[in-house]
């Protein structure tokens, strides 16, 4: 995940005190907010407390699940970023460059 960029969640979410004005303020997903906050340590939930609970405890993914009666996707996206975020503001904003890019060619 880029460093600074959850920086900046982090500070806007502190400015909205708001995930929904947090993530359209950065022109975000909702999940992809929360989740950023969660890797930064800065949100929480009883489900999130859960999750990283068993998660530190060696549970994978599909275990969670089981444990928690819930899908897998839900346990994944209530876990913190492990690799780096995909699909931010940056890479779409590149994106939308090429897109336009070929439009004009």
């Amino acid at each position: 995940m880029n460093d600074d960029l959850i920086r900046r969640i982090n500070a806007e979410y502190h400015t909205s005190n708001s995930l929904r004005k947090t993530a359209d303020e950065m022109r975000l997903s909702l999940s992809t907010v929360r989740k950023a906050l969660i890797t930064y340590g800065t949100y929480e939930t009883p489900f999130s407390k859960e999750v990283l609970s068993l998660h530190s405890k060696g549970y994978g993914v599909e275990d969670i699940a089981k444990e928690l009666n819930t899908t897998a996707k839900r346990v994944a996206a209530w876990l913190p970023y492990e690799k780096g975020m995909y699909n931010t503001v940056d890479n779409a904003a590149i994106n939308l460059e090429r897109c336009t890019e070929y439009k004009i060619a």
